[in-house]
């Protein structure tokens, strides 16, 4: 089963990384342009934005996080949003061209403290 699921990823992270992330038309290979991928990203910081908000309301109004998981990270949509916020993150994913594409999106915008693993 293990193996499969590798293989299913590694195909998507190869052939279309963004769109196997987030399934709509402008994130898919044959459309996707910087403009497309700075809107792909922003919906990986307005999700960090309302967790944190949930996290400070419900639970802990003074919570900052030192380290972050992103377990399943794909391209970063999620890990780069937190590697505002924390010291160090895991960007941890099954597929190797996911993680490729995630630690150069890092390197892109310059951000260090995202250490990307395989699972």
């Amino acid at each position: 089963m293990r193996r499969r699921t590798h293989k299913g990823w590694d195909y998507f992270g190869r052939s279309d990384p963004y769109y196997a992330v987030l399934t709509e038309q402008h994130y898919h290979r044959t459309n996707l342009n910087e403009e497309a991928r700075s809107r792909f990203f922003e919906t990986g910081q307005l999700h960090m934005n309302e967790a944190l908000d949930t996290i400070k309301s419900q639970l802990n109004g003074s919570f900052r996080p030192n380290r972050g998981l992103d377990f399943g990270c794909g391209v970063g949509r999620l890990a780069i949003p937190m590697a505002a916020i924390c010291n160090s993150v895991v960007a941890a994913d099954v597929s190797q061209f996911m993680l490729k594409e995630a630690e150069e999106n890092c390197k892109r915008i310059g951000i260090a403290n995202v250490q990307a693993h395989s699972t």
